[in-house]
């Protein structure tokens, strides 16, 4: 029998649980996987790698609503943040275990809280100049990240041995796995 959803919750739950049996993250078609992330950004994922492009900032996700992707998380080796984007939305990314390669584009200025959050197999992390906001969160559960680069010319952030700090150093904002027992 068919039942009426009475709140938006049990709508999205609904939704999530329908998605989780119909789709098969395994056996993406490109053709399906797509979408709008953003007012001006979209999203395409080809085969393991998921692109966003477009201009200005993604929508933030929640737990209770993930990203449009959220069925294929467990397929996505690579994200590709194309020039033109802004900012990466809260929860985009969260749980994408299998998750190895994450490339910003310059235009990136803003990184949303939980946006990278337990994606354990991510082992390098290079955040651009233009990026002066790491929100909360970003990368945590990222228990593998070895190493962190961050551009010289990075206003806010700058990585030393491995170690993600506010550009003034007062701030520890990520410490790589290799550094086990030192950032603690």
């Amino acid at each position: 029998s068919i039942q009426q959803a009475e709140t938006e919750d049990e709508l999205r739950a609904a939704l999530q649980r329908y998605h989780q049996k119909v789709l098969d993250p395994d056996s993406v078609d490109p053709a399906y996987a797509n979408g709008t992330c953003g007012d001006d950004l979209t999203w395409v994922l080809d085969g393991n790698t998921i692109t966003i492009s477009g201009t200005g900032e993604m929508w933030d996700w929640e737990w209770s609503n993930p990203a449009p992707w959220d069925a294929y998380r467990e397929s996505i080796l690579a994200v590709v943040i194309e020039e033109g984007v802004t900012g990466v939305g809260a929860f985009a990314f969260y749980d994408c275990g299998k998750l190895t390669s994450v490339t910003f584009s310059e235009s990136l200025t803003s990184i949303g809280i939980y946006a990278f959050s337990n994606c354990s197999s991510l082992t390098c992390l290079s955040i651009p100049a233009g990026v002066t906001s790491i929100d909360d969160m970003a990368f945590g559960w990222c228990t593998n990240i070895e190493h962190i680069l961050v551009d010289e010319n990075n206003p806010s952030y700058k990585s030393e041995n491995d170690i993600l700090f506010s550009r003034d150093g007062s701030e520890l904002i990520l410490c790589s796995a290799a550094k086990s027992g030192i950032c603690e």
